[in-house]
């Protein structure tokens, strides 16, 4: 049974996404009284769009079906854009360019995201046109 290695660099790269932002390219720190950064909730919502993206992938790696590889990646290549825009764009970051949140989560976001993007719709593209 040929596997799809573009299924399974989406896969790798998704999971790398979700667990950068949630530890080393996270948002700000809390404040001091324990509540969060405005940013916070963009490394949320980046962590869980990850996650799911992440879940397709490997589902298209495993079911190895050409239509519903096609699906699948077509699906995790929007959610990937989605992704790219939540930290800044859809989600308010912190108002200091200097902080945290602008320095390391947005730049890896929205450099793996792209990524995640190009490789998924190379495979939605790829697995939608291959022949039987």
């Amino acid at each position: 049974m040929k596997k799809s290695y573009l299924s399974l660099t989406e896969l790798i790269l998704s999971l790398v996404l979700a667990i950068g932002v949630m530890t080393v390219f996270g948002a700000c720190p809390a404040k001091e009284d324990g509540t969060w950064m405005n940013c916070h909730n963009a490394q949320l919502l980046c962590f869980a769009l990850a996650s799911v993206t992440a879940i397709l992938s490997g589902a298209a790696f495993f079911l190895n079906k050409r239509m519903l590889t096609a699906s699948l990646s077509a699906v995790s290549a929007v959610l990937a854009v989605v992704c790219f825009l939540v930290p800044g764009i859809l989600v308010r970051m912190c108002m200091m360019t200097d902080m945290h949140c602008y320095t390391h989560l947005q730049p890896f976001t929205r450099i793996v995201a792209a990524v995640v993007c190009v490789v998924s719709a190379v495979n939605a593209f790829i697995s939608f046109t291959k022949k039987i």
